[in-house]
């Protein structure tokens, strides 16, 4: 997952769970036009980040 300094423009847009039956992986909704499938490994890393701000 791309983290606020890689991608300043969505370090504040709110996060949300994109529930889908079709991956193993998690999505999330970063504001209303991006989506990301983080790596599982690094994704409690990246939401701590951005929940802290």
């Amino acid at each position: 997952m791309s983290s606020p300094e890689q991608f300043p423009e969505w370090a504040g847009l709110p996060v949300k769970e994109v529930v889908s039956a079709g991956t193993d992986d998690g999505m999330y909704r970063l504001g209303d036009d991006v989506v990301r499938r983080p790596c599982p490994a690094r994704l409690a890393a990246w939401q701590v980040r951005v929940r802290a701000g």
